[in-house]
């Protein structure tokens, strides 16, 4: 919702300084400056975070050897490690079960 505000707000600042300038007044450079950067800013942020949050391959993936109970499932979790970015996954424990859990999910880490 922020993001949504700010680049609402950057267009309108844009429009706001092109009306200025077309009006006569040179002094809206600074403003269409300000509003170019906070626009650059937020295209950069979203590209950044959706390189980062491409799927890992499930042979990136290498069990650690730790197990747990999660406290707010009952559930046995196994740990499992990315050695490539250092994230840590929890798997369930179960024979048959492969779904994944990403951490932040079920109360954990």
């Amino acid at each position: 919702m922020a993001r949504v505000l700010l680049r609402l707000l950057a267009l309108l600042l844009l429009v706001g300084a092109a009306l200025t300038w077309a009006s006569g007044a040179r002094s809206a450079g600074p403003v269409a400056i300000g509003a170019l950067i906070t626009a650059i800013a937020l295209v950069g942020e979203r590209w950044q975070y959706r390189r980062q949050a491409r799927p890992s391959l499930a042979r990136d993936w290498q069990d650690n050897g730790e197990r747990f109970v999660d406290p707010g499932s009952g559930r046995r979790l196994k740990v499992q490690f990315n050695a490539a970015t250092g994230e840590r996954r929890y798997v369930p424990d179960e024979p048959g079960s492969a779904r994944a859990t990403e951490p932040g999910q079920d109360g954990i880490g």
